[in-house]
């Protein structure tokens, strides 16, 4: 486990004299220089080590009993959010299936379908987001 040790200006003077005057030779008398100004280690301040962000730690987000993690709006715009250390990009593909009046004119339903697809696009937050006009949208020929 690494530590970081803060020192007083003259303190540090004092490790840089006592480290000059003596020649090391091993790492324990390396370990057993006296330094002047400082009496004992209780006196030296460590710095807490910093704990992981949680959101980077795998397993923070409990899986349900089909293995899927559930997420609501908070945990969503937390993971959004997070920018303390790296990320990952993911691209993903969202099945959206709906129905609509058909009139007689197939391609004026494409645009409604498509204006009801970029409506339903515009409300994904935090996201880099496209529909393809030519591919976005098909309709099956049977309902079920």
């Amino acid at each position: 486990m690494k530590k970081n040790i803060k020192l007083t200006e003259s303190q540090f003077k004092n490790v840089i004299e006592s480290m000059s005057k003596v020649g090391l030779t091993t790492e324990q008398e390396e370990n057993e220089i006296p330094i002047e100004g400082i009496e004992s280690s209780d006196e030296l301040e460590y710095d807490e080590i910093e704990e992981p962000n949680p959101l980077s730690v795998s397993g923070h987000f409990k899986e349900d009993e089909l293995g899927q993690i559930p997420l609501d709006e908070t945990d969503i715009d937390e993971l959004f959010d997070y920018t303390e250390g790296s990320r990952r990009r993911f691209i993903g593909v969202i099945y959206y299936d709906a129905l609509i009046p058909a009139t007689d004119d197939i391609e004026y339903d494409k645009k409604i379908a498509m204006g009801i697809l970029e409506n339903e696009r515009r409300k994904m937050m935090n996201a880099e987001t496209f529909l393809d006009s030519n591919e976005s949208v098909h309709f099956r020929d049977k309902l079920y």
